[in-house]
């Protein structure tokens, strides 16, 4: 007989007092990867979250920032006369002052059917920071509901007349800025069909320059 003969194989188990089964090592061994599994998965989420911070913090160092706004300025004009293709109704392209930026302009068709153009522009201040926001929108055959969106949602307070216009007048320049939003001060006048509606974010007398552009676009011949 050798030596091994007559020895139990395997690992004897002390709670059993004899050799643990083929299964119960197997359940051992899964039991002892999962313990070591999980116990370096929250040191490895540690570190990632450290060289995900360390590689954000290397981005903000590296790329330059500024403290002005981003401000295109976009042509109206030619943006006017490439979406004249899908209307017969001139898209107007008011003469505005050389330091306003018109910062959008764009032809859409809301789901009302009324097509729409408009633009909006950045007026500076005195240190030429952005400092107020004007802009006008035509509707093609608008209907009231659009003329009551462009305008904030709001009535009248009142009618004026206005660059050889009548302009019903939307004077909500008594509300907080924030709440006023974009249409702090508007005005809405109607030829042949299409609605016009100028608005603001800041004083009438800059919605008032706007619409009186808008006046002498309407009146130059169509070209």
């Amino acid at each position: 007989m050798s030596p091994a003969a007559g020895k139990p194989s395997g690992r004897i188990v002390a709670e059993l007092g004899r050799p643990e089964t083929p299964e119960e090592t197997a359940t051992r061994e899964a039991e002892r990867s999962r313990t070591y599994r999980a116990a370096k998965t929250f040191p490895n989420l540690v570190w990632a979250l450290i060289f995900s911070l360390i590689a954000m913090l290397a981005i903000v160092l590296v790329v330059p920032r500024s403290n002005q706004p981003i401000e295109r300025n976009v042509n109206v004009a030619e943006l006017a006369q490439q979406s004249q293709v899908i209307t017969d109704v001139p898209l107007i392209a008011p003469s505005v002052p050389a330091e306003w930026k018109a910062n959008a302009a764009e032809a859409r068709q809301g789901t009302d059917g009324v097509l729409e153009w408009s633009a909006g522009y950045i007026v500076p201040g005195p240190n030429g920071e952005a400092a107020e926001f004007v802009g006008f929108s035509e509707g093609i055959q608008a209907n009231p509901t659009w003329t009551l969106e462009r305008t904030g949602q709001r009535q009248p307070t009142g009618e004026i007349d206005h660059a050889g216009l009548h302009w019903q007048e939307y004077d909500y320049t008594d509300l907080p800025e924030k709440e006023a939003g974009n249409s702090r001060y508007a005005l809405s006048t109607e030829r042949d069909g299409t609605t016009f509606v100028v608005y603001g974010s800041h004083s009438p007398e800059r919605v008032k320059e706007l619409a009186s552009a808008v006046a002498d676009a309407l009146k130059a011949p169509a070209e």
